[in-house]
């Protein structure tokens, strides 16, 4: 993959500390957790944003806040990068409303899905996580 101009770098990391600041903190705070924790596995780049393999990310799979995309050992698979991707994209899009409309949703879908069959079976059909396959599946090579 091709190396970002720092000019490109430089207004991706504008958008993400400004425009995307409330959920950019959250995934700030969540890496340095799977860090100090001794739950980092492996950190790289894609698309701009810092993908962490995390072993264990406690009852979710994957994680998508700001700048960071956190990704359970046990799912880190590209379409599971891709579908936290296109969240990553949700938080572009809608900046600082993001944590409301898209975070709050997708976490209580997630656990709901934990305890049920019939929402495990439809999870990607249900808002936002349809939303967050269409954009990611854009990057898929």
């Amino acid at each position: 993959m091709r190396q970002p101009s720092r000019i490109k770098l430089f207004l991706f990391n504008l958008i993400f500390w400004t425009w995307c600041l409330p959920q950019s903190l959250v995934g700030l705070a969540i890496f340095l957790y799977v860090k100090v924790s001794g739950r980092l596995l492996e950190k790289s780049r894609f698309n701009y944003v810092c993908l962490v393999r995390s072993e264990n990310l406690f009852l979710i799979g994957g994680i998508s806040l700001g700048k960071f995309i956190i990704v359970s050992d046990r799912i880190f698979e590209k379409n599971t990068i891709l579908h936290e991707y296109g969240h990553t994209i949700q938080g572009y899009l809608l900046g600082p409303l993001y944590l409301f409309l898209i975070g709050v949703p997708s976490l209580l879908l997630s656990i709901l899905s934990r305890i049920s069959t019939r929402v495990s079976n439809r999870y990607f059909r249900y808002f936002p996580e349809r939303w967050a396959d269409k954009l990611g599946n854009r990057y898929k090579a």
